[in-house]
């Protein structure tokens, strides 16, 4: 099991509290610039369509979704497309329950553009909420529904991250630029006990015009979430050379510790990460 400066285990309660709908706030859980990340992209509205009537067939349906069993996810959507508004018990969508799925490495989470079940439930053209639209939506749907409530900026999801967390974490720039030019807290830390920031979170899956877009506009390169991670922890683990230089050459400090005790270094290493270590190596790093 990875430790606790990795993103998978970091966020596990996340991404499980997700598959069953939900958590409350105090609870934790790559497209180019301008271009929709989805195949549901023309499709995004603020308001979810109704579950499914045949509450058996959603739950099975749900249930494939969650095992990424992609044959049987296609299959049920080919019988009924409508399963794509699938939500749990609790609420949650089958859109979001897809989008924090982590990859069958058990380690990293998958970038939504490359997540197979995900991109599945959306070629269904399922409703999107606000947060899933800025996650793997339009931004110019997004920019419709901020006119309509320019609120939306500043709310929180009951998961405790704004709209950016989640078009950081969908690695969808446009929508990132959109929401910061409309005033979203680029440092704002999630409202859950592990409190990562938008640029964490966009580590996490890993988009390079959206880390680079975030760094660019000041995003702390220092700041700490869960364990003491950073955001050059991050890039470390997923093994990104193209994100370390990023980091690096906006002053992101190549030996910080976290909790524990590791450097970026000592975590790419860990991680078989060997190109990145390498990269570290050139440029000095310690264990």
């Amino acid at each position: 099991m990875p430790n606790l400066w990795f993103p998978a285990l970091i966020l596990t309660t996340t991404v499980t509290g997700c598959a069953h709908g939900p958590t409350p706030p105090t609870s934790k859980v790559g497209a180019a610039p301008g271009a929709p990340p989805s195949a549901a992209a023309d499709h995004a509205t603020a308001a979810p369509l109704p579950a499914p009537p045949d509450p058996t067939a959603a739950a099975s349906f749900l249930a494939a979704v969650r095992a990424g069993d992609l044959a049987a996810v296609q299959q049920r959507l080919g019988r009924d497309p409508a399963l794509a508004a699938a939500r749990t018990e609790r609420g949650t969508s089958a859109v979001q329950v897809a989008l924090f799925r982590i990859q069958d490495n058990q380690e990293d989470f998958y970038p939504p553009a490359a997540n197979p079940i995900l991109q599945a439930v959306l070629a269904a053209h399922p409703a999107l909420d606000p947060y899933e639209t800025a996650a793997v939506g339009d931004a110019a749907v997004l920019a419709r529904l901020i006119g309509a409530d320019p609120a939306l900026v500043s709310r929180l999801h009951p998961i405790g991250w704004t709209v950016l967390h989640y078009a950081a974490f969908g690695g969808n720039a446009a929508a990132v630029r959109l929401l910061l030019d409309h005033g979203a807290a680029l440092e704002q830390v999630a409202a859950n006990k592990f409190g990562n920031t938008p640029l964490h979170v966009a580590l996490l899956t890993g988009d390079h015009a959206t880390v680079e877009l975030l760094v660019e506009r000041g995003a702390n390169l220092e700041a700490r979430y869960d364990g003491g991670t950073t955001p050059l922890h991050l890039a470390a683990a997923l093994g990104r050379v193209d994100l370390l230089t990023v980091l690096l050459a906006h002053g992101a400090a190549i030996d910080a510790r976290s909790d524990a005790g590791a450097t970026a270094l000592s975590i790419a290493i860990k991680s078989k990460r060997l190109d990145a270590a390498e990269l570290l190596r050139r440029r000095g790093a310690h264990t």
